[in-house]
């Protein structure tokens, strides 16, 4: 079975392999989100473990440096051996360390970058990966101040933005067909729901009011629009559209809020909190609308975590709980599986 790695943030924010040191890389992993680890001396590093002992992606990445790094003797990861495996990592990080970490000890067959900083390049390091399209900035289109103010950094999709919405349809398919051209494309990827809602309607209303007045109601119509257009643009160009769902930290961001949207329009990855709710999902919605995202399927966790694969092979027990489930096919998110 092909394990497909759909969310890799690989080398974005991270330093160069020769550069790259343990503090580099915790720092610039999701707990350097959280924390930032300014000093290794030794009551800093106990402070940092500390402060750091309840989070899981903290426990993820440490778990992950032991395995890499551990020299063989089961060492855990802990202020006291923070310099040891610091020197151990150093010694190994040349070029093409993470590309052959992610490859040939985690068997990823394809990487797929998430590109939200060089949007639509997949190009880290000088090596090209595949990407999928960020397509978030497309939510904010009507009015360049909106996507000044959105996450995207400008790029050339911010010049000569349209004051209807006839020519900002044919905005948004220059901007996907550009990419969708490109074999290296493999998907779209929407991450509004840490800004709205993942309730997008297959029939917005009156979309263009939006650049008379842009007030909240008019900029969910608008944004239903630009929604309704990228999936019309996946469908005709083979792709997925990959949503992440915000990780619950916004209201009505639970993926059974797509599900209009799926059996109107597309083909669907669900990334994060997918679980037993992503899994109805998948039930109700028939192939092929959806991709069914596991990384976060709870029995694959589970199983993941307390070692049950090891008895066969994880990709034989991963294979087994597809096959149990009747999923076909599915993709893993890189956050969730990164140990």
């Amino acid at each position: 079975m092909k394990i497909i790695n759909t969310h890799a943030h690989l080398g974005i924010d991270a330093p160069k392999a020769h550069e790259m040191t343990l503090r580099g890389l915790f720092n610039a992993s999701y707990v350097g989100w959280q924390t930032k680890l300014e000093s290794e001396d030794a009551a800093a590093l106990e402070a940092y473990f500390e402060r750091n002992c309840g989070m899981r992606a903290f426990h993820m990445l440490a778990r992950a440096i032991e395995a890499l790094h551990g020299g063989g003797k089961n060492e855990a990861l802990s202020p006291k051996t923070w310099r040891a495996f610091d020197e151990r990592l150093r010694a190994c990080a040349r070029g093409g360390y993470q590309t052959g970490v992610l490859r040939d000890i985690c068997g990823y067959e394809r990487i797929v970058q998430d590109d939200y900083y060089n949007i639509g390049s997949g190009d880290i390091f000088g090596e090209k990966y595949d990407y999928a399209l960020r397509c978030d900035m497309c939510f904010y289109g009507y009015s360049k101040a909106a996507l000044l103010a959105c996450e995207a950094l400008p790029n050339a999709f911010f010049e000569g933005v349209p004051d209807n919405t006839s020519d900002y349809a044919k905005k948004l398919r220059g901007f996907v067909g550009h990419a969708a051209r490109d074999a290296r494309c493999r998907a779209l990827k929407v991450c509004m729901a840490y800004f709205r809602g993942l309730g997008f309607s297959p029939t917005p209303k009156n979309p263009e009011r939006v650049y008379e007045d842009a007030n909240d109601a008019n900029i969910a119509a608008f944004q239903d629009f630009v929604m309704n257009e990228l999936c019309c643009l996946a469908a005709e160009y083979g792709l997925p559209v990959q949503i992440h769902a915000g990780m619950g930290q916004g209201m009505r961001t639970s993926p059974i809020e797509l599900l209009p949207l799926i059996i109107f329009a597309g083909v669907f990855i669900v990334a994060y909190l997918a679980g037993q709710l992503a899994r109805s999902i998948f039930v109700k919605a028939k192939e092929p609308y959806t991709l069914f995202e596991v990384g976060e399927l709870p029995i694959i966790k589970k199983m993941l975590e307390r070692g049950w694969f090891s008895l066969f092979g994880e990709r034989k027990g991963i294979r087994l709980v597809f096959s149990k489930n009747r999923l076909e096919r599915g993709w893993f998110s890189g956050d969730s599986v990164e140990a």
